[in-house]
């Protein structure tokens, strides 16, 4: 087994009688559950359970889709519940490969954040996966947290060391503070 494992989910809660857990996908391709064999279910990587997966459904939800994922081992709503809040894991290997412009949201927290070429503007702490575009945690130098949207038309680059933000002014700027009356 691979030990470069990728969070794809995270087990919402049970689903029916017989052991069924609801995952919210942490992919835009839930479709990609389909093609897993197994998942490794736990609080972190290093100490997920391997599951192989019975059965793989797809429920259509306003905020996107739920996966609903029979797992061998789990036949009891009581065995699902104790799954509820834990994360879903799959071996990197398994996952079909990344488009150009892909990346791991995983792969992003502990990045540098620069606000165009000069301008370190923080580091990236946690990556909201929310309906309209995922919008990352930048923590910057005076301890405060900043959201940034992540979308193509704020983000200049990406690679394994940093993320370089067009210029926008007051989206990362430490000393714009926007007056409320």
């Amino acid at each position: 087994m691979s030990s470069d494992l990728r969070q794809i989910g995270t087990v919402t809660r049970p689903h029916g009688l017989r052991g069924e857990v609801k995952v919210r996908p942490e992919t835009d391709d839930p479709s990609r559950f389909g093609s897993l064999d197994h998942v490794l279910v736990g609080v972190e990587s290093g100490d997920a359970a391997p599951f192989r997966i019975a059965g793989v459904r797809y429920q259509a939800l306003q905020s996107g889709t739920a996966v609903v994922l029979s797992l061998d081992g789990v036949s009891s709503r009581e065995a699902a519940e104790e799954l509820a809040g834990l994360a879903v894991w799959a071996e990197a290997d398994a996952l079909p490969p990344l488009g150009d412009d892909e990346v791991y949201a995983s792969d992003l927290i502990g990045l540098e954040v620069w606000d165009g070429p000069g301008s370190r503007a923080g580091v990236v702490t946690d990556v909201l996966d929310l309906p309209a575009q995922p919008v990352l945690v930048v923590r910057r130098e005076s301890g405060d947290d900043v959201l940034v949207p992540f979308v193509p038309d704020l983000v200049e680059s990406v690679d394994g060391t940093r993320i370089v933000m067009r210029p926008l002014e007051g989206l990362l700027d430490p000393d714009h503070r926007e007056e409320v009356a």
